[in-house]
């Protein structure tokens, strides 16, 4: 078994490092977004193989909340798939987890946004009970100027009470940050869109964003939440 994101995985194959032709599963996981960023690869990743026993068997799987139409009918046009490919849905797609409450917290003066944010964030410490740990938390960004600017005034806003993680694009460390965050080293984690899919942790109560995020978005965000052995369903909060 091979991962890897597709412009490091063309390489190799261009490079003649990775048999790619002899794969008899290729699993396209966040389609929407590969072909999007990455278009090129999906393409020479994807090309038939010229060995027809590998083809006689070879499955595709094109993943994701939301699989456009449009990428399926494109690569079937491509010979990348098979014309006839078989739809495989649960839950009706495009949908958050049920239970989840949703909240909108409207500030006039965008200068205010971090007040609003430190204030809801001591009042979800009080409803979580004086006993209680505090609320595993999502807090997501525009970027990573945005993330350092943050994290500043919720570290002295709530001191004693949350510990908090960064995890950044750039970050040297990012294994290590989700791996500490997954052990409970810290109770917030900051971090911008580039997290917003994929990120796989137990018990997240809220979910706030600091920006508008696009449907497409927020659907992935508020999936943070609620997800398999949660004790409770989550909050998701957008400040804007």
């Amino acid at each position: 078994i091979v991962v890897g994101t597709p412009d490091e995985l063309k390489l190799l194959k261009l490079q003649g490092d990775l048999e790619v032709d002899l794969a008899q599963f290729i699993v396209a996981d966040e389609v929407d977004v590969l072909f999007e960023k990455f278009p090129d690869a999906m393409d020479v990743l994807l090309k038939p193989s010229p060995y027809e026993p590998v083809m006689e068997d070879r499955c595709v799987c094109l993943c994701g909340v939301g699989v456009p139409r449009s990428i399926v009918n494109s690569c079937a046009s491509k010979g990348l798939i098979k014309n006839d490919a078989i739809w495989i849905s649960t839950g009706g797609g495009m949908r958050v987890p049920p239970g989840i409450t949703h909240r909108t917290i409207v500030v006039k003066d965008k200068s205010r946004k971090l007040i609003a944010l430190t204030r809801q964030l001591r009042k979800d410490l009080e409803d979580a009970g004086e006993d209680a740990p505090p609320p595993r938390t999502f807090i997501f960004v525009p970027n990573s100027v945005a993330a350092k600017t943050t994290a500043g005034p919720v570290r002295k806003a709530l001191w004693g009470e949350h510990k908090l993680l960064m995890l950044l694009p750039e970050g040297v460390e990012a294994l290590r940050t989700v791996q500490d965050f997954k052990n409970n080293k810290a109770s917030i984690l900051i971090c911008t869109s580039e997290s917003e899919r994929g990120l796989d942790m137990p018990n997240i109560q809220h979910i706030y964003s600091l920006d508008a995020p696009s449907t497409s978005s927020y659907l992935h965000r508020a999936g943070r939440c609620g997800r398999l052995g949660a004790t409770a369903p989550g909050v998701v909060t957008s400040i804007v």
